[in-house]
């Protein structure tokens, strides 16, 4: 999206609409992908290796707060994927919860940047290449220390 909106940066809300559109549908077939394998192989692997009881932990916080962790991942570095299939395990996340979160999501995500690309054209660019890693890292280490105190408290 990014190589498209910066040679046509007036296209930039259709370019984010196309990644939103697919991103979705993408975060969809993780979900389903993710429900129908931890049933025939997943929980099999995860008791295999003695993790049942972590990952239920971590299912279990995931369900509480899964709107908002949804929200957030769509800002981290982490692949939204992983979070799509570990919505899916198990029905971790209700599909009416998950469907809206990772639209809204994915929106906030695109349509940030096309509107950056938009008003600020080429110029933005440089922004980006100097400020988007650290705001990402930023985002993940408030991500994962939330989670670590989530689970220290347990």
């Amino acid at each position: 999206m990014i190589p498209l909106s910066l040679a046509r940066p007036k296209r930039a809300f259709w370019f984010s609409t196309v990644c939103v559109v697919g991103s979705t549908i993408g975060a969809a077939l993780g979900y389903l992908i993710g429900s129908a394998f931890y049933d025939a192989v997943g929980s099999q692997l995860v008791s295999w290796f003695g993790w049942s009881e972590m990952l239920h932990s971590a299912l279990a916080r995931y369900t509480e707060s899964a709107w908002w962790t949804l929200m957030l991942a769509g800002f981290t570095p982490i692949p939204f994927q992983v979070f799509s299939f570990a919505a899916g395990f198990n029905n971790t996340v209700a599909w009416e919860v998950f469907m809206p979160a990772a639209l809204l999501g994915r929106m906030l995500r695109f349509y940030l940047v096309a509107t950056l690309f938009y008003f600020f054209g080429p110029k933005v660019k440089k922004w980006l290449e100097r400020y988007t890693a650290f705001f990402m890292l930023i985002v993940a280490v408030i991500f994962l220390g939330w989670i670590a105190l989530s689970i220290a408290l347990t």
